[in-house]
């Protein structure tokens, strides 16, 4: 089983990066408090679970790296520690033998503290990087642009007084209102990118992306 991770499209093998172990890409985020009231002449309490919602997803990715020289060491990491240095969600993707993949648009909370050394010629090390997901609950589309250009629209409804974010490429659209909303997505050149639709995902809320001949579009994951 072979196991890929990419932030913003850079993989981490590319950097001479490897993951050891993650924490939190399958946990369910801890659910935000219900409300609820107790009455004085009866057990317990009553509990409003008609909307559910959560805490923001925090992952843990336990990370080592292995490079040829103190050279390469001095390159690459910095390189690859400076793609968590974004004024912006970041897209982490994470691929299991090439399949549907997960994505999480994060940001890094802590400090990436790195511990090295140097053995048998190779520069080698661990770190651990500590990402949060705001926004912990989406809808996940697959866009396989064939000719770079205008792509197509994205359009919600369905989603009653509710508002939500999307994404695509390192580009985030307008708040989209959540009763009836279009917004044109951005021109891309060739290649294949993830709309990731963000906010309070349900089984009514209706998502379209309306593109153009030239783009293959397909539904990855009605919410994750």
């Amino acid at each position: 089983m072979r196991i890929d991770y990419f932030i913003d499209e850079h993989k981490f093998r590319d950097c001479s990066v490897f993951v050891k172990s993650g924490g939190g890409l399958f946990d369910r985020p801890k659910l935000k408090k219900p409300l609820s009231h107790s009455w004085a002449e009866e057990h317990g309490e009553s509990v409003d679970l008609e909307l559910m919602v959560y805490e923001p997803r925090k992952l843990t990715l336990d990370c080592f790296f292995v490079d040829e020289s103190a050279y390469d060491f001095m390159v690459r990491l910095p390189y690859f520690l400076g793609l968590f240095s974004k004024n912006r969600l970041l897209q982490l993707r994470v691929e299991v033998n090439g399949r549907m993949p997960l994505l999480y648009m994060v940001y890094p909370q802590e400090e990436i503290s790195v511990i090295k050394r140097f053995r048998d010629g190779k520069m080698t090390g661990t770190f651990k990087l500590t990402l949060v997901e705001p926004e912990p609950v989406k809808r996940v589309y697959r866009l396989t642009v064939r000719q770079g250009g205008y792509v197509g629209d994205l359009g919600i409804a369905g989603g009653g007084g509710h508002y939500y974010n999307a994404y695509i490429a390192d580009k985030k659209l307008r708040t989209l209102d959540g009763w009836d909303d279009t917004e044109n997505l951005p021109n891309l050149n060739a290649g294949i990118y993830y709309l990731v639709i963000t906010g309070s995902i349900t089984d009514g809320l209706q998502t379209f992306v309306t593109a153009q001949e030239t783009v293959d579009v397909t539904y990855l994951w009605p919410k994750l």
